[in-house]
């Protein structure tokens, strides 16, 4: 939820020539050029941390939660779930190892620059909700934060899962990370997320009080193409 005055926020973007189109594009496959994209959400990025007139406490902080809130969901599971079936093992298993990895980046460092550079979140800046024409369009923009960059370009490489292999993606957060002049521990922690089983935890979560045949069925499909079975 935006907490923001939208006609604030609406004014920053027109003055920098970005418009906010209140519907999401549609976008062929095929037309799609994830390094020429790369290029469009580092310049929104860029410009988004320039936004500073805004009312204080109206922008809620989002930084460190995602590996808090994936710590919490493995830890809920992994108390009501006893006895454990070869998928549920391997998901659970697969994140805390994710986890334990992400332990050794060094996370604060992110964190703070994070806080220094006031860096704000917009949560989807995929095809579908971002795009240039002869200007920056933005579809929709239903929540917005301060969050390290890294948690926005995670999202969209997120959606790539399922069609791009475990290394082209890690070439396309290579190449991210090289252009936003980030260090080596924002790549450890983009691979880290993106290699996470995310959609199969969140569908575990969602629907731990009802885990009957036909969400587990499911959850085995998102398991299976997730973790490459």
């Amino acid at each position: 939820m935006i907490t923001i005055n939208q006609e604030v926020l609406k004014n920053f973007l027109l003055e920098n020539d970005i418009y906010i189109i209140d519907k999401y594009f549609k976008n062929k496959r095929e037309s799609i050029n994830i390094s020429n994209h790369i290029d469009i959400i580092i310049n929104l990025q860029e410009i988004l941390m320039r936004y500073h007139s805004i009312e204080k406490n109206s922008i809620l902080s989002e930084i460190g939660k995602r590996v808090d809130r994936i710590s919490v969901m493995a830890k809920k599971l992994d108390e009501r779930f006893y006895q454990l079936n070869y998928y549920e093992k391997c998901v659970l298993d697969k994140v805390k190892d994710q986890l334990r990895k992400i332990e050794n980046v060094d996370c604060m460092d992110i964190y703070r620059r994070g806080m220094l550079k006031d860096e704000i979140c917009i949560e989807r800046v995929d095809e579908n909700n971002l795009r240039v024409v002869d200007r920056m369009e933005i579809g929709k923009i239903k929540r917005i934060n301060f969050n390290i960059i890294e948690d926005d370009f995670i999202n969209y490489l997120i959606r790539y899962k399922k069609i791009y292999s475990k290394e082209a993606l890690r070439e396309y957060a290579k190449e991210y990370v090289q252009k936003t002049n980030l260090k080596k521990n924002s790549l450890q922690y983009i691979n880290l997320m993106v290699d996470m089983p995310i959609d199969s935890l969140k569908h575990w979560y969602k629907n731990r009080y009802e885990w009957k045949d036909g969400n587990i069925d499911e959850f085995k499909v998102i398991a299976e193409r997730e973790l490459n079975f």
